[in-house]
């Protein structure tokens, strides 16, 4: 058998040796982490609705392979095909979304998601990384045409393109509305200008957009004002899911009460609140090795770019793990109550295939642009 050596120039061999081996080690063991953390937490919510104990573990074994394949093939693509291939996910995404608005499922007051071959996809999953990678583009062309509208000539520039993207984005991301993974693109887009150097009043409309659709939200969208109203609320009949996540974090104490030994009822115990169920059946300790697994991620994906001086490997890095590190913050603050509840999934953590994949899609695309052998031109 041929052996598998650093001179091995096959296609594999050449993906192997280049990888970070590091960063992959570290994605492989949350995946891991968060498969034991669904056979923990999914059994009893299946049991609440009345389905087989093995409902989702089954149907994430059908994601899981899909989000694997998903993460092997983006991270061996070079820059061109990572461009090429995120501008058809983007623009489909936004078609869909569009689609959604019309077509969708309601759930919860939102529409976010569609039947595709029988099962439901949330289209907007798939436009976070897509949208890292377009608005990084574009943010770093310069003049791309000059168009002439009534005997003016309007000189149109990439970064306009790209806030225009965002805008885009945003306002479908309104309309279902989901003003959660409308904060996620916003964060991106913040990260990616601050990275680029623009004039410090983009950042400042940015935050200041943020902010009005956030209060926009609490008057006009009645479970935002829940929500919010449940988390400045002392009442506990108002923060029934935070408190039976704490309760859950209290059982549980430095190494947990065992697999499947939680008795604390957390609602969403499979996909927002799984970290109260490792922190209730593994303790703080899983806990601790999760939050540490985030934090490895992004200061090794920083590192991998430190040095680099190929500006869109730089800009679209950072959105990308902006993404990553927004998503899993947002879930263990709104968790452990420091923030509100938003029904946002823990990355690679989480049930659900719409988010497991794009996951891998967005980890691919940072495996390839921290790869060894990336160029550094443009």
């Amino acid at each position: 058998m041929e052996k598998f050596t650093r001179t091995d120039t096959s296609f594999l061999g050449s993906w192997w040796w280049n990888i970070d081996k590091w960063l992959l080690s570290a994605i492989t063991v949350l995946i891991i982490i968060g498969f034991v953390l669904l056979f923990a937490a999914s059994p009893i919510v299946a049991y609440r609705i009345g389905t087989k104990s093995t409902f989702f573990i089954s149907k994430q074994m059908f994601f899981l392979p899909l989000a694997l394949f998903t993460l092997f093939f983006f991270s061996s693509l070079n820059e061109k095909y990572i461009k090429i291939i995120a501008s058809l996910i983007f623009a489909g995404a936004l078609i869909a979304m569009v689609i959604v608005l019309f077509k969708g499922s309601d759930i919860k007051g939102s529409k976010r998601w569609i039947n595709l071959l029988g099962r439901p996809i949330q289209p907007s999953e798939f436009m976070k990384p897509a949208f890292a990678v377009i608005s990084s583009l574009f943010l770093c062309l310069g003049h791309i045409t000059t168009l002439k509208i009534k005997e003016r000539l309007i000189e149109i520039k990439g970064y306009m393109v790209a806030i225009f993207f965002w805008g885009l984005s945003c306002l479908l991301l309104i309309l279902q509305p989901d003003y959660g993974m409308m904060l996620t693109v916003t964060a991106i887009f913040t990260a990616e200008i601050i990275v680029l150097g623009v004039k410090k009043r983009w950042f400042f409309i940015l935050i200041g957009f943020g902010l009005s659709s956030i209060f926009l939200g609490y008057q006009f969208v009645s479970h935002v004002r829940s929500r919010i109203d449940g988390f400045l609320s002392k009442s506990p009949s108002d923060n029934y899911q935070l408190r039976t996540a704490l309760e859950a974090f209290s059982n549980g104490g430095f190494f947990g009460r065992g697999p499947g030994e939680g008795q604390s009822q957390v609602p969403d115990a499979h996909t927002d609140f799984i970290l109260a169920i490792a922190g209730e059946q593994f303790g703080f300790f899983l806990c601790f090795i999760i939050l540490s697994l985030y934090v490895f991620i992004l200061l090794r994906g920083i590192s991998n770019i430190y040095n680099s001086k190929n500006q869109f490997k730089i800009i679209a890095t950072m959105g990308l793990l902006t993404q990553f590190g927004f998503q899993a913050f947002v879930n263990m603050a709104s968790t452990l109550g420091l923030i509100p509840t938003k029904g946002m999934t823990l990355p690679f953590i989480s049930y659900g295939g719409s988010s497991l994949i794009s996951t891998g899609i967005l980890m691919g695309i940072i495996l390839a642009l921290c790869s060894k052998n990336e160029s550094e031109v443009l």
